[in-house]
């Protein structure tokens, strides 16, 4: 129980640590490659975290996904918000709000049926990879490389 409390606080603290780098630096730094990266650093991240053993590697793993997080989420929202006209924009919203949680519910339901089938550090390393690898399909789009 303590541990994963622990595990849950060091996302938040990287969250946090992270969304003010991100806040402080957004306007300097291409959108774009920021969410490449935080895709990318997010998988990476939880891969990591479903190799290690120790519990500090694994609070030292979610820290950083906690941090990639924002990485990603941060200017995806802004370039969200500057491109979506503002007569869509409750629309579009809600569209996206839709989409984001019903995929965070249907991502649930498949890890813990697969957890219970392969283990949770399975489960994990493949989300990551999944994560990881959608960061790069990035780098294949020029609008996402450059987005601004």
């Amino acid at each position: 129980e303590q541990t994963y409390a622990l595990l849950l606080t060091a996302i938040a603290v990287g969250s946090v640590l992270a969304g003010i780098a991100v806040g402080a630096i957004g306007e300097r730094w291409p959108k774009g490659p920021l969410v490449i990266a935080g895709f990318v650093g997010m998988g990476l991240s939880l891969v990591a975290a479903a190799l290690v053993t120790d519990p500090v590697l694994a609070i030292i793993a979610f820290f950083f996904t906690g941090a990639a997080n924002m990485l990603f989420i941060i200017p995806t929202v802004t370039l969200f918000q500057q491109r979506t006209p503002q007569r869509l924009m409750g629309r579009v919203v809600s569209s996206r709000q839709a989409l984001v949680f019903g995929s965070i519910a249907a991502s649930m339901g498949l890890s813990g049926l697969l957890a219970g089938i392969i283990g949770p550090a399975p489960v994990l390393g493949i989300s990551g990879a999944i994560c990881a690898g959608a960061g790069l399909i990035g780098l294949a789009v020029p609008s996402m490389r450059t987005a601004r």
